[in-house]
């Protein structure tokens, strides 16, 4: 008796076979650091958008502007925010209320004194001088939800 030859799997379906195994768990152990590290995440995230704003209003001082005083004041929140036990939703909450001052790449003084007002609401130690901040021109940070009915 003739013995048939089993077919299975060529040996190149088997190699991308294997390839998107190797791909797929890739993928779950990114997930799984991203969501392990998610507060170091928001901490880096955090700090690169200060540092941004820093270097836009290096570059481009608005009038009126104390760039000493501004930075000192957003290294003094770095260092606060990490050191607070709950710097993940302080983090949260100045980039929410800064996200769109920063896109345009131009911060205008207007926006120099909202960005110190989100500081002095998070902490208010950190305020500039009474002159310098109008309560009127803090950000809203609170998220807002409608429901329809």
């Amino acid at each position: 008796m003739e013995a048939t030859e089993k077919k299975g799997m060529s040996k190149g379906c088997m190699v991308g076979m294997i390839i998107a195994g190797v791909l797929l768990l890739i993928v779950i152990i990114g997930f799984t650091m991203c969501y392990i590290y998610k507060d170091d995440l928001v901490k880096m995230g955090g700090t690169t958008v200060i540092n941004q704003i820093k270097t836009i209003v290096a570059e481009d001082t608005p009038d009126g502007v104390d760039t000493v005083q501004f930075n000192n004041m957003l290294d003094q929140f770095i260092i606060k925010a990490d050191a607070d036990s709950n710097s993940v939703v302080q983090y949260t909450m100045f980039i929410q209320g800064v996200q769109m001052m920063v896109g345009d790449e131009k911060i205008s003084a207007d926006e120099v004194k909202q960005i110190e007002a989100v500081v002095a609401q998070l902490y208010p130690e950190l305020a500039p001088p009474a002159e310098a901040v109008d309560p009127s021109d803090a950000i809203d940070t609170t998220a807002v939800t409608e429901t329809t009915e």
